[in-house]
């Protein structure tokens, strides 16, 4: 099943949510940086079930997110703070991972915005700096565990043909 065919919470389809408030973040970030880049998503149905259950009971709040990247790390604070004048936000979901990184080096400003209709918005802002090392750094780290993987199985092989 495609993720656009699951409803949010409100009952809404989670492409038309973002699309009604696409233009709104939009307009929030360039004003800040013309050249801000934003990427929408929509969590997979599967992976959006499968944190329900591990979050037992409590609202799956990162189904529809927008990724703001922006030039500067001070844009990232102007940005989150125009969002959170404009939108009702969720302030225990806020993080700030760009003063405290987390330990492999993540970088992202992190909060939860509600749209007049109540349906949560995950919402990130970073540099893009800070964007291709997490794009770039998680992508590096499968492909090294890949490689590593495939020199260990072959090690194995060689081994168990000369046991």
């Amino acid at each position: 099943m495609s993720p656009f065919e699951e409803r949010g919470d409100s009952g809404r389809e989670p492409i038309q949510i973002l699309e009604w408030v696409w233009e709104d973040f939009v307009r929030l970030a360039r004003s800040v940086d013309a050249t801000a880049e934003l990427i929408g998503r929509i969590k997979e149905a599967t992976s959006a079930r499968a944190k329900a259950r591990r979050i037992r009971g409590q609202r799956v709040l990162d189904s529809i997110g927008v990724r703001i990247v922006v030039r500067e790390t001070a844009e990232c604070y102007r940005v989150m703070l125009r969002l959170h004048r404009e939108f009702s936000a969720l302030v225990e979901a806020y993080d700030d991972y760009i003063a405290t990184p987390k330990p492999n080096g993540y970088q992202s400003l992190h909060t939860i915005l509600l749209t007049a209709h109540r349906d949560p918005i995950e919402v990130q802002v970073r540099t893009r700096e800070m964007h291709r090392n997490a794009v770039d750094g998680h992508a590096a780290y499968k492909r090294e565990l890949q490689q590593w993987t495939a020199d260990r199985d072959r090690s194995l092989r060689r081994d168990a043909r000369t046991a």
